[in-house]
C-alpha cells in the first residue's frame, strides 16, 4: 500500500490504498463506530511506514494519500470521484453516509451535509456524487427492461425528499477531473468553493 501510495497516480493510488484500508480494517457502511476506530489504527500503522520513506520520490503524495484513504470507498470508481474533490482543495465528503428515506435507509457514495459546511445545524441538506458504472442499469435475471432505471429513479426521488441533492457521474466524467470539480464545487456554498485551494500531493498531470 506504502509502494502504491508513493508511485501510482494520485487518483489510482488512492483507490489501491481504499481498498487496503477497507480489508485490512474490515469495513462496514453497516458497523461505523467500529469501523472508524479500527480503519485508524491501520492508519497509523500506515502513517509510520510513510514516514519511515521520508526521502522517497512521492513522499508528498503518499502523505496526502495516506491522511485521505477511506474504507468507505467502495470500489476503484469511486475513489477516483472522490480523488476530484480532495486534490481541488474541497473539504473531503463523508462516504456511505447513512440517509433514512421512506423506502429505507440509503448510502449515497459521496455526501457533504449543509450543517457542517455552513455550521448551521438545523439546514437538513445534504449535496451528494455518486458513480455509475456501465452495469449499474443492466436488467438481473427476469427483470423487465428498463427496470434498474425505474428503481434508481425511484431512489433518486427518496433521498430528493430527504433533503439530498444527488447528481450521477459516470466514466466519461472521470476523463476531465477539472471540469467535474468545477461541477462539483458549483453546487458548494459559494464561500467553501472560493476557499478551496489544490492539494499538491494529490495533483496530476491530467489535471
Amino acid at each position: 500500500m506504502i509502494d502504491c501510495a508513493l508511485y501510482l497516480r494520485a487518483d489510482y493510488a488512492l483507490g489501491v490504498v481504499d481498498a487496503g484500508m477497507r480489508r485490512l480494517a474490515a469495513v462496514s457502511r453497516f458497523e461505523r463506530e467500529e469501523s472508524e476506530r479500527r480503519q485508524e489504527l491501520v492508519r497509523d500503522e500506515l502513517t509510520d511506514g510513510v514516514a519511515d520513506r521520508a526521502r522517497a520520490k512521492g513522499i508528498v503524495q503518499a502523505r496526502d494519500i495516506t491522511v485521505n484513504a477511506s474504507g468507505f470507498s467502495e470500489g476503484m470508481p469511486e475513489s477516483r470521484l472522490r480523488w476530484v474533490p480532495l486534490a481541488g482543495g474541497l473539504p473531503g465528503p463523508t462516504l456511505q453516509l447513512a440517509i433514512k428515506t421512506h423506502l429505507g435507509t440509503r448510502y449515497p457514495d459521496l455526501a457533504w451535509s449543509m450543517s457542517q459546511l455552513t455550521g448551521d445545524v438545523d439546514d437538513p441538506r445534504v449535496i451528494a456524487e455518486e458513480y455509475d458504472g456501465v452495469d449499474k442499469y443492466a436488467p438481473t435475471d427476469g427483470e423487465r427492461p428498463g427496470a434498474a432505471i425505474n428503481r434508481q429513479a425511484k431512489r433518486d426521488e427518496a433521498l430528493r425528499l430527504a433533503h439530498v441533492d444527488i447528481r450521477h457521474r459516470f466514466a466519461r466524467d472521470l476523463d476531465s477531473p477539472r471540469a467535474l470539480f468545477e461541477l462539483m464545487a458549483s453546487r458548494l456554498p459559494p464561500a467553501i468553493a472560493a476557499a478551496a485551494r489544490p492539494r499538491p500531493g494529490l495533483m496530476t498531470r491530467n489535471w
